[in-house]
């Protein structure tokens, strides 16, 4: 793939944040992603997006060649130690068309990242890790504290699910809340809040739908729970080892997702 460096009006039209960082290819724009010290970040990342992306709105995640990396090294400065290991992109999420989505109504798009994050114990789920498309849909990205890489400590649900967030921890489950909306969110009312432990809120229209949805949302996310599971994680890049601890792991989340989705709900359903 060719990529090219988009203009500086075109990026600020969409993200003015991220001017030095976006890239334009396969008609997609892309956030290019370099953490040199964290190369398990790239394996987390893309696994979360290969298990979620049939029932959620989640960022495309794209892995890279050497050779793309070198091509995009000259339009954007990476950092020393650069490397397909550990360089990879994320689509913008913003960009996404409605027809491109699993969920198209805000009540299915929160509830399945909601349950989905609950399986994989992915803990930043917040309004910075979420974008809003021009219908008002979210996406999220940003997975990479999840299945136990990163924080051991998320294996039960009880702790994931309970643990008392401190400063700037507004993205752990025991502050998701669920608020009823009737205008069209964006990212930025989404972000635009009084006190950061608002960054955690989730915006529906309909209550009643929205449990609903996380009937479905469950189900949906046992279904992943098949023959093909062991095969996913080891095509993410994960070793023998990490491989076992991960499937294991999502193993025994799957028995619990039911009851963890009902305390899941009674949290976020509160003022």
């Amino acid at each position: 793939m060719t990529f090219i460096l988009p203009s500086s009006s075109k990026v600020f039209e969409i993200a003015p944040h991220l001017i030095p960082k976006i890239v334009f290819g396969d008609n997609k724009f892309w956030f290019v992603k370099s953490d040199p010290g964290s190369p398990q970040k790239q394996k987390i990342d893309l696994l979360a997006y290969k298990l979620g992306k049939d029932i959620c709105n989640i960022s495309e995640v794209r892995t890279l060649s050497e050779q793309e990396v070198e091509d995009i090294r000259p339009i954007m400065s990476l950092q020393s130690g650069a490397n397909n290991q550990n360089t990879y992109l994320v689509r913008f999420a913003s960009t996404y068309g409605l027809d491109e989505l699993p969920c198209n109504t805000l009540e299915k798009a929160v509830a399945t990242e909601l349950v989905y994050s609950t399986f994989i114990r992915r803990r930043d789920t917040h309004a910075l890790n979420r974008e809003y498309t021009p219908d008002g849909i979210p996406v999220f990205y940003d997975s990479h504290i999840a299945f136990l890489i990163g924080e051991q400590n998320w294996v039960h649900s009880t702790v994931f699910l309970k643990f008392p967030a401190g400063h700037n921890d507004y993205g752990r489950p025991i502050h998701w809340r669920v608020k009823e909306i009737q205008i069209k969110m964006s990212t930025q009312i989404a972000r635009s809040v009084s006190n950061p432990y608002q960054l955690a809120w989730h915006y529906i229209k309909n209550i009643e739908t929205f449990k609903e949805e996380m009937t479905k949302a469950t189900k949906a996310v046992l279904d992943l729970v098949d023959e093909s599971l062991e095969n996913q994680i080891v095509d993410a890049g994960f070793d023998p080892t990490e491989t076992e601890i991960i499937h294991d792991f999502l193993k025994r989340n799957s028995i619990t997702l039911q009851s963890d989705i009902e305390e899941v709900t009674k949290i976020v359903l509160q003022p």
